[in-house]
């Protein structure tokens, strides 16, 4: 996967912040990751987003789910 898309590995590693909405991730970037034709907007970068579901891991628990 390195080698394939290191670029997408480069912004993943990137992010401005993360915040977790139940189980989706969501990571917060600059503008300033994109493509040059895409940094800015009326001249100011900004932030955007992708959710992020984890992969289900076999003996994964969730704090607060009530296992124990």
């Amino acid at each position: 996967y390195n080698k394939k898309h290191p670029r997408r590995l480069e912004a993943y590693n990137s992010f401005v912040m993360k915040a977790y909405i139940d189980d989706i991730m969501l990571l917060i970037y600059s503008s300033e990751v994109l493509p040059p034709d895409s940094q800015w907007i009326d001249g100011e970068s900004y932030l955007w987003g992708v959710f992020v579901k984890p992969k289900a891991k076999s003996n994964h628990a969730h704090l607060g789910s009530g296992a124990t």
